[in-house]
């Protein structure tokens, strides 16, 4: 388990709430590695299959948490490619209680995305930056300052 991943541990599958600048709304915290192997594992199917196969495999296959996420709260160009870099690491969606994946993550209203900002080697403290409406905006110098709260 890497340091990110550690950082987040007890709050993945948590019902949980953020207060950012004096809004309150809920919180789902992923498991950025988990959805990427996953994502990893559906195009490894595909592996030896001809581009037909694959056609037919891609027509058919769900979309997966990953290809939502990039679509729904990865809105801008330059997000998609910050986390493509591992610059950014997904943890957080606003608006969103846990249980949410199991309907997916396709949700056009948001509240937005927090990401760890990894780009400066420190992914033991990173900061945490939010994203929403193609604005990024650093709310915290690491995870510790964030007002998280589990809701029973």
């Amino acid at each position: 388990m890497n340091t990110t991943e550690k950082i987040i541990a007890d709050f993945v599958e948590q019902n949980l709430t953020i207060d950012i600048d004096g809004e309150t709304t809920n919180l789902c915290v992923v498991s950025w590695q988990a959805i990427v192997q996953e994502s990893d594992a559906v195009f490894a199917k595909t592996t030896g299959m001809t581009d037909e196969e694959k056609d037919a495999f891609w027509n058919n296959a769900p979309v997966g948490a990953l290809g939502e996420i990039y679509a729904y709260f990865l809105a801008e160009e330059d997000f998609e490619q910050k986390v493509d870099d591992n610059e950014w690491i997904p943890f957080g969606l606003l608006g969103l209680m846990h249980g949410a994946h199991n309907y997916g993550f396709a949700e056009m209203n948001n509240d937005g995305l927090l990401v760890f900002d990894v780009s400066d080697g420190k992914a033991d403290a990173p900061e945490i930056i939010l994203l929403v409406d193609g604005e990024e905006k650093k709310i915290a110098e690491n995870f510790n300052e964030l007002l998280v709260e589990k809701v029973d």
